[in-house]
């Protein structure tokens, strides 16, 4: 069966807070002592001892049951990792980078927008300021709604 469904495991700072982040740098140059059965798993696995390391969250899976074993020999450890999961949206090449153009082209449409809000509320006080000078208080001739 295929699915589209793609998962990563990725550290949380705490379990009051399950918001995930990159710890991943940090980690690798810290030094930590070998946790309990450390030892044990090294002959087990690779015949050999290895100082501790902790296993790498920057893999993507396809399969649910995969990141959910990395989580766990994570959280053996004594670490603190979560699975996370996404659906992606396939598009082509094509459409992704026209989706991007037209995405950059909002934002500074709104940027422009912006800008264009400061210079009309600068015209109405230049206005103002000319009808007080030319006119003094009395009604406008160059206010006008911009």
């Amino acid at each position: 069966m295929t699915t589209n469904r793609l998962y990563t495991v990725a550290w949380i700072y705490d379990n009051t807070n399950d918001e995930p982040y990159d710890l991943e740098d940090e980690l690798e140059d810290a030094q930590r002592a070998d946790p309990d059965g450390w030892a044990e798993f090294c002959e087990a696995k690779w015949g050999e001892y290895k100082p501790f390391f902790w296993p790498s969250t920057k893999r993507i899976y396809r399969s649910r049951s995969a990141a959910v074993e990395r989580a766990a020999l994570i959280n053996h450890w004594g670490g603190n990792v979560v699975v996370l999961e996404c659906t992606p949206e396939w598009v082509t090449l094509a459409h992704a980078q026209r989706q991007r153009e037209i995405d950059t082209k909002r934002k500074r449409l709104e940027v422009l927008r912006g800008k264009i809000g400061t210079l009309e509320s600068a015209a109405k006080e230049v206005c103002t300021q000319i009808d007080a000078l030319v006119f003094g208080h009395q009604g406008s001739v160059f206010v006008k709604d911009v």
